[in-house]
């Protein structure tokens, strides 16, 4: 690994911070060490993310672009946000996905069972009367 000096300055100035957030107002070794640690694996992940070759990026994003339960719930948020983050019925959710058609396309029963399932994940909140209220 290459250090130039601002790669030294940046040591030095997390090695501060880390005592500072341990409320001390010398720098001891430990905190050189944390700050080396930290350097390190900023390195490493650069190299990975640059090591990377375009075409699995590409698939990876394109792997999270089917992901269907997703997408569902990007444009559900979006319908909440539009509607002011006010409780909003799922029937009214489910025609306004109408309207989205050549986006998403999914049935009333699959979209109840994926709110339920972020519901049960604390990602929003559905009532008795099914309306739907991200948290």
């Amino acid at each position: 690994m290459y250090v130039t000096p601002r790669t030294l300055l940046g040591i030095i100035r997390i090695s501060q911070a880390m005592a500072k957030l341990n409320f001390r107002t010398e720098v001891v070794m430990n905190d050189v060490d944390e700050s080396l640690k930290l350097m390190d694996y900023s390195f490493r992940s650069l190299k990975r993310l640059t090591g990377e070759d375009k075409s699995k990026r590409n698939a990876r994003n394109e792997e999270r672009r089917t992901d269907t339960q997703a997408e569902v719930m990007r444009h559900v948020r979006d319908i909440c946000q539009a509607n002011s983050n006010e409780p909003i019925s799922v029937n009214e959710i489910f025609k306004r996905l109408g309207k989205r058609a050549a986006q998403v396309t999914i049935d009333k029963e699959e979209l109840k069972n994926i709110i339920n399932y972020y519901s049960r994940l604390q990602v929003l909140y559905m009532n008795q009367d099914e309306e739907v209220m991200f948290i």
